[in-house]
């Protein structure tokens, strides 16, 4: 799974760093709640990464290529690296093991992305 746009080979990688524009916990909303790819759905985001996308893809690009990379995060969320390894660093080991079997093809910065994310939302 490949996107070219304007010579820049987009992949399977995020288009922003992990922080920016994901609200990963506050006191308001706290973290445990939020585990799993659909805690973008639950606070509203998904139109945020959307548009974010599309305005660096385009908007068939992004309405094509969103579906893709939210399959992805389930299946790098699937993995019960949180309940099984001993700490943090095991744990995104764990996963990121778990989903290169599953997804050999994708980047190893695409999966350093999930795993800084898994890890944040774990930790």
């Amino acid at each position: 799974m490949a996107v070219t746009k304007g010579g820049r080979h987009w992949g399977a990688v995020k288009t922003t760093s992990p922080q920016e524009g994901v609200n990963h916990g506050s006191p308001a909303q706290p973290r445990k709640a939020q585990h799993g790819p659909d805690h973008l759905d639950r606070m509203g985001a998904d139109g945020l990464a959307s548009a974010r996308l599309a305005s660096h893809l385009g908007d068939d690009a992004a309405a094509e290529l969103l579906p893709q990379l939210r399959g992805l995060e389930g299946d790098f969320y699937a993995s019960n690296a949180w309940h099984a390894a001993p700490g943090l660093a095991a744990m995104g080991r764990l996963a990121a093991d778990d989903f290169r079997r599953l997804h050999p093809e994708i980047s190893d910065d695409a999966i350093e992305a999930l795993t800084w994310c898994y890890t944040y939302d774990y930790k």
